[in-house]
């Protein structure tokens, strides 16, 4: 199993980035993705806030991606490994962003 963390400081090392990290507490961030939310609902404002409660959740709690099951059940195999991935998506978005 690999940690949500682990991901995303290989993806940051991919793009040439530090990780900075800070402490938040969960109640306010969770308050304040609530309220973005509700502002692009009522007032009907395309696309999606900066900050959502599933981003906050996704970010506060541990993560575990474990692909075992379907290596065993399906006989999947990844055509290229998890760090691979991180490192060609690293490099796409080098080149892609705005």
């Amino acid at each position: 199993p690999t940690q949500f963390k682990v991901i995303l400081e290989m993806f940051l090392d991919a793009i040439g980035k530090t990780p900075r990290y800070r402490k938040l507490p969960f109640g306010l961030v969770y308050g304040a993705a609530t309220f973005l939310e509700t502002i692009y609902r009522v007032f009907r404002i395309k696309g999606e806030p900066t900050l959502t409660r599933y981003t906050v959740c996704t970010l506060a709690f541990s993560q575990t991606l474990d692909i075992s099951k379907a290596k065993q059940k399906l006989h999947y195999s990844p055509v290229i490994t998890l760090s691979e991935g991180i490192e060609q998506y690293g490099e796409w978005w080098k080149q892609n962003r705005d």
